[in-house]
């Protein structure tokens, strides 16, 4: 894989450039100065060609509070959630309430700020969640976009609708976590987080626009004809494809069109995991298309972009249980052509 950044701190253009030993997650960046928590830019962006570039405040976004994984659509909108929490470790505050946020980036103005519902949010773990959303558009029909935001804490997916302005949330026995999925060991560490629904990929089938989803700590594959997620009657609906097999616990996932492949963020075994969905969701059908145990320690977040997939890590593993060093390399940005990293799988089907 190309590495497009790594560090072994983080520095933020803010002022001054600081020391950072936080978790990174294409997110907030917080630091220490003189025992005062603080969070200088939640909404960052980086200049590619350095090989350890600073992250810049992205200008629109200097009133949110807490984002992860931000989204970028095809009508060139970048849409994610503010939790509204702020994760001060051992002082969680809720600032505001959680909302929904989309920046035009063709003007870098904010276009759109919409807060959740008391109803969309089932208790006060609800907020920290909401650590991903997957956006559904047609590029002729920018305005009849839905978003999903996955509730990994209280087990739910929150439906926006941007046309109607209105959200609704809906649970599922399969968007929980699996007992028998937890315990799994990452850079030495054991990890045994019960995190429910993580990810969901959108696929095309047939013409039909499908989600794909899992709990984190699940090795199992789910999937939905968003139309039920759009007109709210989820239950009974969904379908279980299969297992993907064992240390194949994953968080982010992402679709290539042109290969059929679903590619996975692999945190159970430091991969890159690819499944093309031409083929039965099982284990011989899952391959390990990349794998690190130094450089791909608990990824992130996955996107494919055209023909590419990138990843970022950030080794949280470390973090929670340990100390980062900060002499070396702690959080990356990859990414591959997809070709290279399916070529000698199962999910090479000569695309």
């Amino acid at each position: 894989m190309t590495h497009l950044g790594l560090w072994f701190y983080l520095c933020i253009n803010y002022v001054l450039s600081h020391k950072l030993n936080d978790v990174f997650t294409w997110k907030q960046l917080n630091y220490d100065i003189n025992g005062v928590f603080c969070i200088p830019s939640t909404l960052n962006y980086v200049r590619l060609g350095d090989k350890s570039p600073s992250l810049h405040p992205y200008a629109a976004g200097t009133k949110l509070i807490s984002v992860y994984r931000p989204r970028i659509d095809v009508c060139q909108r970048l849409w994610m959630v503010d939790t509204g929490l702020l994760e001060v470790p051992g002082e969680r505050q809720q600032v505001q309430k959680p909302s929904i946020v989309i920046f035009d980036l063709k003007t870098d103005k904010q276009i759109l700020k919409h807060e959740l519902k008391d109803s969309d949010l089932f208790s006060e773990r609800t907020s920290g969640g909401l650590t991903s959303i997957t956006v559904d558009v047609n590029k002729s029909k920018c305005n009849e976009a839905f978003a999903y935001i996955t509730d990994l804490a209280t087990n739910s997916i929150v439906v926006f609708s941007l046309s109607t302005k209105t959200t609704w949330r809906i649970e599922d026995p399969s968007f929980v976590f699996d007992e028998t999925a937890l315990n799994f060991t990452v850079a030495g560490h054991t990890i045994s987080w019960p995190d429910g629904i993580f990810s969901l990929a959108l696929v095309d089938l047939n013409g039909r626009t499908m989600g794909y989803y899992h709990p984190l700590m699940s090795t199992n594959e789910y999937m939905i004809d968003t139309g039920y997620l759009k007109n709210n009657s989820f239950q009974g609906n969904a379908k279980l494809l299969g297992n993907r097999g064992p240390k194949t616990q994953s968080g982010s996932h992402a679709y290539h069109e042109k290969s059929k492949t679903i590619f996975f963020a692999n945190v159970a075994n430091d991969a890159i995991l690819c499944w093309n969905v031409e083929t039965k969701m099982a284990p011989e059908n899952v391959a390990i298309a990349a794998q690190d145990h130094e450089k791909l320690v608990y990824i992130s977040d996955l996107k494919v972009i055209g023909d590419e997939v990138w990843v970022l890590v950030n080794q949280i593993p470390r973090f929670v249980f340990s100390t980062l060093d900060t002499k070396e390399p702690n959080y990356f940005i990859h990414r591959s052509q997809v070709k290279n990293l399916i070529r000698g799988t199962v999910c090479d089907r000569k695309y």
